[in-house]
This record gives C-alpha cells, sequence and structure tokens, in this order.
C-alpha cells in the first residue's frame, strides 16, 4: 500500500518520494507537499529521483529521434482518465484541450464497450491539483499530444488499492481495448 518510492529522506526517518510529484512542470506546486513524511512529498527538487530522471533521459531520447505523441500513466484507483493540466486549477485549458478530450473519450467508449466499465473523464485539475505530475511533463517537455493520467479499477473505497484477483485480467483486457481512429 506503499505509495511513493523506497528511497530515503536525508534528515528523516520517512522514506519515499511521490513519483508523481517529482517531474518538472509545475514541480513544488498545488497538490504536492515538501513535508518528507507526506505521502504527496515531491523531493528535494524536481527530477531528483532515479525513476523519474532515467525516464526523463530516456523519454526525451525518444522524443528527438522519433517524437512521442502518445503518453499514458498508469495509475490505480478510481476510474478516472484525465487529461493535462493537473499542476494549477487555474490555467486555462491547453491548445489541444479538444483533442485530449476526443481521444480520452474514444478511448473510454472502447474501454467501456468490453465490461460496461465507466470512467470519469476530465481535465486532471477538475479533480483535484497535482503540480510535478507526468501528464503535464509529458505535455509540455515531451509533446506529446495525448498525455494521459489512467487511474484504473476499482472504484470502491472498501477495496481501494487491494484489487481482487478477479478484476486484474478483465482490467488488462478492458484497457487495451482498441479505439476507433481519433484526429
Amino acid at each position: 500500500m506503499w505509495r511513493k518510492n523506497r528511497n530515503t529522506n536525508k534528515g528523516a526517518t520517512c522514506m519515499g518520494v511521490d513519483l508523481n510529484r517529482n517531474w518538472d512542470v509545475g514541480f513544488g506546486g498545488p497538490g504536492a507537499n515538501g513535508l518528507k513524511c507526506s505521502y504527496l512529498y515531491h523531493g528535494e527538487a524536481a527530477l531528483s529521483e532515479p525513476e523519474t530522471s532515467g525516464m526523463d533521459v530516456f523519454a526525451r531520447g525518444l522524443q528527438e529521434s522519433q517524437g512521442v505523441h502518445v503518453f499514458i500513466d498508469f495509475h490505480s484507483y478510481g476510474l478516472y482518465w484525465l487529461w493535462p493540466w493537473g499542476y494549477d486549477t487555474c490555467l486555462p485549458p491547453t491548445p489541444d484541450a479538444v483533442m485530449q478530450e476526443e481521444g480520452c473519450m474514444a478511448a473510454t467508449e472502447a474501454l467501456t464497450s468490453v465490461y460496461g466499465t465507466a470512467y470519469k473523464t476530465h481535465a486532471s485539475a477538475e479533480m483535484y491539483a497535482a503540480a510535478g505530475a507526468t501528464e503535464d511533463w509529458a505535455y509540455h517537455t515531451l509533446g506529446a499530444k495525448y498525455s494521459y493520467i489512467v487511474e484504473l479499477r476499482p472504484e470502491d473505497d472498501n477495496v481501494g488499492f487491494l484489487l481482487p484477483d478477479s478484476q486484474i485480467e478483465p482490467t488488462g483486457e478492458e484497457t487495451f481495448e482498441r479505439p476507433s481512429a481519433v484526429g
């Protein structure tokens, strides 16, 4: 049930950084925390963690060699399909917001067609601010027009992060259902 990585935090008895608050777009802003024992602890600096800095280097290499058009960061749980911006609730929509929403709707319609699982869809910050999150980094830094965070099953707080075994395979099947073409 651990949300953060397992790295030690200098000067604290608490371990870990929330990697979805450690990216360099909006780092340290609303929805992140500088308290080392907080489950929303963003780390000492943007990309301070080996997981985020390594992914940044890898993804920038892809972007330079062939471009990155779609980026999806899978999380659990809650049944949400979210697009930028997430780091500030007062920002105007991205210039690609209409196409991002269309992509989201196509994906969730395909997903729903398999087992009837219904996802809530909206810009990330409409749920809550999350500064330093991956969907903003991938959109802003990599230029991935279709950049999303997907909160997979379950929706039920009584189950939380402990997805029953019986739902693991159906979650994978519906998540990888192919949507029809998007603009």
